[in-house]
């Protein structure tokens, strides 16, 4: 179990992965940002989690969830992000904004 960020106030609990299988991230959200994520042997999904929680990156809900979509990963600070980083992030902001939009 590796955990980043304090969950404490969150409005939404979103799971990637299997529960079952003992392989998933839980993603906490407030108001649509990511504050916490707890990942039970996913180090990619901890790894990003870190850099969502440290950023307060917007993510959706369905973006979050669905594996065959990246999750969106900001820059580290004095990073360059390269222009996949960045489509892939407006991506899942747009896919996000469907989302919510219906």
């Amino acid at each position: 179990l590796q955990m980043v960020g304090l969950s404490q106030g969150h409005d939404r609990v979103v799971i990637r992965g299997s529960m079952e299988a003992d392989s998933f991230a839980a993603f906490y959200l407030k108001d649509g940002v990511v504050i916490a994520v707890d990942a039970v042997n996913r180090p990619q999904e901890f790894m990003i989690g870190k850099k969502m929680v440290a950023a307060r990156l917007e993510a959706g809900p369905a973006v979050l969830a669905d594996e065959s979509v990246g999750l969106p990963s900001p820059a580290a600070k004095g990073e360059k992000a390269d222009n996949a980083c960045l489509h892939q992030y407006a991506s899942a902001r747009e896919l996000a904004r469907r989302s919510t939009a219906v």
